[in-house]
């Protein structure tokens, strides 16, 4: 009886089912770190710009009788650089000027008889403004001998001519091309992203591929807003140091180096 009930027992423990245990589950996989982009070098193309420039033009119809200075000649501030005919009007300025002798005595003299009681207040009155009318004349008279000259509004090159001597010039016809002397600009667009480190002071290098030479430069000024169709803003800059050989015109690349 005891033997049957111990295998019963030994029976009931073999067959019963085991308890199935579940592992925890895996935490999942970190994801892969993603690579840092790249620095990439912040070049741009340049083109160097005189300080400034201008073209010339004819301020009085005439006969252009020279040029005193030579393309690529270098003047100074004042010089003469074009001469038109002009001999009718200093004649005109010659005959404003003796008028405006013979006015000054007509005037001394009518003074003289008002403090003599000889004439009226209005008769010296009336020869004063005559006076005055003529230094007008005289005035206008050297003004437009004035015009028969083009003289240099600052120290520079002459680019180019524009006309030929002993031609009729009207009002307005171009003369020829000036540039300043001085410091030169340089001109560029660069991408509006750039404004994030982009300042005035921010100095750079450049190289000019006419003399493959390479400068330092320094920025000057930023533009006033963005191009919303290029995304690009313009940037003057200036050439820090001596810049032997650089002419206006000139172009290269601007290197910001790597950002």
């Amino acid at each position: 009886m005891k033997f049957s009930w111990l295998v019963a027992v030994l029976a009931l423990l073999c067959g019963a089912p085991a308890v199935a245990t579940t592992p925890p589950p895996k935490a999942p996989a970190a994801a892969p770190a993603k690579p840092a982009a790249p620095a990439r070098a912040s070049t741009v193309r340049f083109v160097i710009q005189p300080p400034q420039e201008a073209q010339l033009a004819s301020q009085m119809p005439g006969k252009l009788m020279r040029f005193l200075f030579q393309e690529g000649a270098s003047f100074r501030k004042g010089d003469r650089l074009v001469e038109f005919d002009c001999e009718e009007r200093r004649a005109q300025l010659d005959r404003a000027r003796a008028s405006r002798g013979k006015a000054e005595k007509t005037e001394a003299s009518q003074k003289q008889l008002r403090e003599l009681k000889a004439i009226s207040d209005l008769e010296y009155e009336i020869a004063k403004a005559e006076l005055e009318e003529v230094a007008a004349d005289v005035a206008i008279a050297q003004a437009q001998v004035n015009q028969c000259y083009i003289n240099a509004p600052y120290n520079g090159r002459v680019v180019r001519r524009l006309a030929n001597q002993h031609e009729h010039m009207t009002v307005g016809t171009p003369l020829m091309q000036i540039v300043e002397s001085g410091t030169l600009k340089l001109e560029m667009l660069v991408p509006s992203v750039w404004l994030r480190w982009l300042t005035k002071g921010t100095e750079f290098s450049i190289r000019v591929d006419e003399l493959n030479a390479t400068f330092k430069a320094r920025v000057t000024a930023l533009g006033a807003r963005v191009d919303a169709a290029s995304q690009t803003i313009d940037v003057r800059a200036e050439i820090i140091g001596a810049t032997p050989g650089l002419l206006p015109g000139m172009s290269g690349t601007a290197d910001f180096g790597v950002r």
